[in-house]
């Protein structure tokens, strides 16, 4: 049997509302007419399906990006670093921000024949995750940007677009399986990342120029893209984490911009044994800046913790200690970890000129 499910229009005052509410209706109904296939998907049933499928969805929660970005970064792939954040963050901004625009439902909100199938590997992150509106996938959606453009940066040959598109598909089919997405959330979340990547790849050579421009005003003109996003991020109906994630990605933009201005490392090859000891070291830098800037945003709001005597989710309040924090994390990515790299290593730590 389908539960209902409200499609009430978020709290707007666009004179498209009308607009929208056809094309939410529109999707109301695609995803209904999908959940057919998830329920043939979820037939398959099995433990090690569901461990793979449940291991998938981390590839693009937040403990994959605090650790492979930074590593990236370590290993001397600046401007890759620099740019794959950038695009993430896009993604995850445009991909949120339509889930909460929309407002359309899981599949299991819909139906109670289908199953949250996370496994013993979803933990946390797939409960988050569970919280979150439906359309787009963005799990699909920031899998295909980040494997599109590392494929886009290192020429790749077409055997491994292939890959790419196999590695897609499977989280695709991982999102039908697990209960969370259908078809027609991961066809949105695929066609959303193919434009993306695309339009990144042929604005990042300009974009990187700029950016590398010691006179450009990059730190600045990403503050005012961070504030413009949280005020014009939608309201949705009903609490989700997912302004809170793409927040926090805004925030490690800004961070990585400002500390790149500062100390200005040459790309460079790490290699191997180099760049495992630069995360060794590194990690428990961003971490403990991450978590000191979240405690002082806290103090200097008046705010003491989550909960009743917290900001509430999404509030100003809440959207600044996030900012904050995250950004921390990024300043200390590309400045603290590198001033930490030059001290220990003069001799091989490369400065740009």
């Amino acid at each position: 049997p389908s539960a209902p499910h409200s499609v009430a229009p978020p709290h707007t005052a666009w004179p498209w509302r009308s607009q929208m509410e056809r094309l939410r209706a529109h999707g109301l109904q695609a995803v209904e007419q999908g959940l057919t296939t998830v329920l043939q998907v979820q037939s398959w049933h099995s433990p090690a399906l569901s461990a793979l499928f449940a291991g998938t969805e981390h590839v693009v929660g937040t403990t994959f990006y605090v650790t492979v970005l930074p590593a990236i970064f370590y290993s001397g792939q600046l401007r890759l670093g620099r740019q794959l954040t950038l695009l993430l963050a896009t993604a995850v901004f445009v991909g949120n921000g339509l889930k909460d625009l929309l407002g359309l439902p899981r599949p299991f909100e819909l139906s109670q024949r289908v199953q949250l199938l996370h496994g013993k590997g979803g933990g946390a992150t797939a409960a988050e995750h569970s919280l979150e509106y439906g359309l787009p996938s963005t799990h699909v959606l920031n899998s295909l940007c980040m494997c599109g453009y590392l494929a886009h940066h290192f020429e790749a040959s077409m055997s491994v677009w292939v890959v790419i598109f196999v590695w897609v598909a499977l989280v695709g089919l991982g999102r039908l399986y697990l209960g969370m997405h259908t078809p027609v959330d991961v066809a949105a979340g695929a066609l959303i990342g193919v434009v993306l990547t695309s339009i990144w790849a042929a604005v990042d050579d300009g974009l990187e120029a700029w950016i590398s421009d010691a006179g450009a005003p990059v730190v600045a003109t990403q503050a005012v893209v961070a504030v413009a996003a949280a005020v014009a991020y939608p309201s949705p109906r009903k609490a989700t984490p997912s302004k809170g994630f793409a927040m926090a990605f805004n925030g490690v933009v800004l961070g990585v911009l400002a500390g790149g201005r500062q100390v200005r490392a040459a790309e460079h090859s790490a290699g191997a044994a180099a760049t495992l000891g630069r995360c060794l070291l590194g990690f428990p830098l961003i971490l403990t800046a991450k978590a000191a800037a979240k405690a002082a945003a806290k103090r200097a709001l008046g705010e003491t913790g989550p909960g009743p005597a917290g900001a509430k989710p999404g509030s100003a309040a809440d959207v600044a200690v996030t900012v904050a924090s995250y950004a921390a994390l990024g300043f200390a990515v590309t400045d603290t970890s590198f001033r930490a790299f030059g001290v220990l290593a003069p001799d091989a730590f490369p400065v740009a000129s």
